[in-house]
């Protein structure tokens, strides 16, 4: 399969610059070839171009949402990549870059979809990134890309085109573990599909995976964006990022949710978010660059 990597080098969705060096670190450190596996084309379309913003201009568009317009502005560009690169039948892997970018990349794979009865989301989380602009006791837009995907706010739900980008009943949210009360409000009323880590742990990680994907199945759906931050993982793992939350995944089930959801076949695009090199102190890289090498290795196991 072709894959077509995109970076996406924005801080603004976190407001807290170092995340948007991500793209630039994971390539030098060898992740185009660790994407290259036996069956594998790699294609590096390079990065967003992101448009220059200073601090004084974090509220100009809206004094609750930071940085509104360039965040949009990114996630349109982004969009046209993801749903650009799907119509031509490559997979498009975006590394971030803050987890705003979701509001581009699931645009665009909803639209090369082109039906919003055979598409799914999957949101591997510490969060559940589903407050909107008045919800949010932050501002910071990477807390609200689910919300704008959803279509219940406004001023998110326009990237790319007007409106749901995926229906609340078919998004599948693992490893949430910091919800804002708001957002508790939104997925209840929204019949959002949490796994929190409360029920991971009951359950076990390989059910939380396979009754996900057995109710996407069930709907016939055979499109899924599969949107991966890495503060899912325990901290004790992933120390550059920078939301951490104690009680996440290890490595080994963090990388056996990538295989089982890519394995299914269904996936037909992905994010990879959140790692901050000024925020590393020596191993989040590498455990990154274990996650992309096993990105790869699932794609491969497809043909």
């Amino acid at each position: 399969m072709k894959i077509n990597v995109i970076g996406m080098p924005i801080f603004y969705g976190c407001d807290n610059p170092g995340v948007d060096q991500g793209p630039t670190v994971m390539r030098e450190s060898g992740t185009i070839g660790l994407l290259h596996k036996p069956g594998n084309e790699v294609v590096d379309l390079g990065d967003i171009d992101m448009v220059y913003a200073s601090q004084n201009e974090k509220y100009k568009d809206d004094e609750h949402a930071k940085f509104l317009s360039y965040v949009l502005d990114a996630s349109e560009k982004l969009a046209k990549k993801v749903d650009s690169s799907i119509s031509e039948g490559s997979f498009p892997l975006t590394i971030g870059g803050d987890h705003s970018l979701g509001l581009g990349s699931v645009a665009g794979a909803s639209k090369a979809c082109g039906d919003l009865d055979d598409f799914a989301l999957i949101w591997f989380d510490a969060h559940a990134d589903i407050n909107t602009i008045q919800t949010s006791p932050s501002g910071n837009v990477h807390g609200m890309p689910i919300a704008g995907g959803i279509g219940i706010d406004d001023k998110l739900s326009h990237v790319y085109f007007d409106g749901i980008k995926v229906r609340p009943e078919n998004v599948h949210i693992i490893a949430a573990r910091d919800i804002d009360e708001g957002e508790v409000k939104i997925i209840a009323d929204n019949n959002i599909d949490v796994y929190d880590m409360k029920k991971v742990r009951e359950i076990g990680v390989q059910k939380t995976v396979k009754e996900v994907l057995e109710k996407i199945k069930a709907k016939g759906i055979k499109n899924i964006h599969l949107s991966y931050d890495i503060d899912g993982i325990d901290p004790e793992f992933i120390e550059g990022t920078g939301t951490r939350v104690p009680g996440g995944f290890n490595m080994e089930e963090a990388q056996y949710v990538i295989k089982e959801i890519i394995g299914s076949g269904l996936v037909k695009s992905m994010d990879l978010v959140e790692f901050n090199p000024r925020l590393e102190k020596g191993i989040t890289l590498a455990h990154c660059l274990e996650l992309t090498d096993t990105i790869a290795k699932s794609i491969a196991k497809l043909h």
